[in-house]
């Protein structure tokens, strides 16, 4: 890396760098101590640095697959499961991962490991100035206390049909596993750069595992829309047939109830992780299943697409996310302002339709029941 253009970066580029010592003993190790110690640049794992700058400029989910490419560099024989595999497939997940998974065979080595500090001995008015600074460019308040926390590393037993035997010749199941194994460049390969190709199980078994694993149906369920709808790296819709080979996985009759309610209520129309939240809230607040994704011809002739439609109530239901109208020029070549005013038109013409808008934003997902009262001061009607 050129040190003297590391401040250069574009904004919320980041390089992972590896410390290397030679024979002489000193080198960039001991340079990238220093460099932790005037705050430029932050240690994500032991030996694996990122500039200050990038790492701040990063939203928390970049974040995240830094700190799992930065694992998979430090230990290049790391096996990625459950949620920090599914990321590292491009899978969306309703809320951002708070520690890396990784697999073992040795229940000596499973549970929690808390991250080393990022920061080493850099003063904390270093810290507080630096956030301040990036604040604006962040797009939000950067906080010291806060912002400088890199993930922790939970080490999960390899499910026992696929485990290695007590170092006996493997199973055919364990050979499979090995077998199914693949080796994934992290997604937001345009947010940082200089990774490294890490070893992940396969889509399949993490999603099964992830699912049968969690308590969260919302979370549960916004994997399965994304995985029908071929929302992932290799844009393939999967099928329940897709999981049959990992069947075995799955560890009680409790789990396999939680699978299959969760896949069954999963739709592939769903569009985004907060489409997927919303149903869930409804469908638990005992209001009527919602169309998803109706097309709507507007007096214009253009075509409204609407997240969610109460035909015989007259509603248009729509989720927004910050997304449309942060990303607007990226995305369709609209600066946001023109976003705004377009979506302001499409809602009239709905209006004149016969149709009462209805919007939702991110926060009123937050609390159960203020989206539910959201929804029934609109007139949604209910099941029960």
């Amino acid at each position: 890396m050129d040190w003297d253009s590391q401040d250069n970066d574009p904004p919320g580029k980041a390089s992972i760098v590896t410390a290397v010592r030679t024979f002489g003993g000193s080198h960039t190790g001991e340079r990238l101590s220093r460099e932790v110690q005037h705050g430029r640049m932050l240690r994500v794992r032991r030996g694996q640095y990122v500039s200050s700058a990038a790492w701040l400029l990063s939203p928390p989910w970049e974040r995240f697959l830094i700190a799992a490419a930065a694992t998979g560099i430090q230990h290049r024989h790391a096996i990625f499961c459950r949620e920090t595999a599914l990321a590292l497939h491009g899978v969306p997940l309703l809320r951002s991962p708070q520690v890396v998974n990784l697999r073992t065979d040795n229940a000596g080595y499973s549970g929690y490991r808390s991250p080393g500090s990022m920061t080493g001995s850099a003063p904390c008015q270093t810290l507080h100035t630096l956030c301040a600074a990036l604040s604006s460019a962040a797009g939000r308040k950067l906080v010291a206390d806060r912002d400088f926390k890199s993930f922790g590393t939970r080490r999960h037993l390899t499910p026992l049909p696929l485990r290695n035997p007590g170092g006996r010749q493997n199973t055919s199941a364990r050979a499979s596993y090995l077998g199914a194994l693949t080796r994934v460049l992290p997604p937001a390969t345009d947010h940082f750069e200089s990774q490294s190709a890490v070893v992940v199980e396969p889509l399949e078994l993490a999603v099964l595992d992830t699912v049968c694993a969690t308590e969260d149906f919302a979370a549960a369920v916004s994997i399965l829309d994304a995985v029908k709808a071929g929302r992932c790296q290799d844009r393939r819709p999967r099928t329940l047939e897709d999981f049959a080979p990992w069947k075995t996985v799955i560890p009680s009759s409790r789990a396999l109830r939680r699978w299959l309610v969760a896949w069954e209520f999963a739709d592939a129309r769903s569009g985004s992780v907060g489409e997927s939240w919303s149903r869930v809230l409804m469908h638990q607040g005992g209001f009527a299943a919602p169309e998803l994704q109706k097309h709507i011809r507007l007096p214009d002739g253009s075509t409204a697409l609407l997240d969610f439609c109460w035909e015989a109530a007259g509603i248009a239901g729509e989720f927004d996310g910050d997304l449309k109208y942060r990303q607007a020029q990226r995305l369709s070549g609209q600066d946001p302002a023109g976003a705004v005013i377009s979506e302001k038109k499409r809602q009239d013409q709905l209006v004149r339709l016969g149709y009462r808008p209805l919007r939702w934003f991110w926060n009123d997902l937050q609390n159960g029941p203020t989206f539910w009262r959201l929804l029934q001061k609109a007139g949604v009607p209910r099941t029960r």
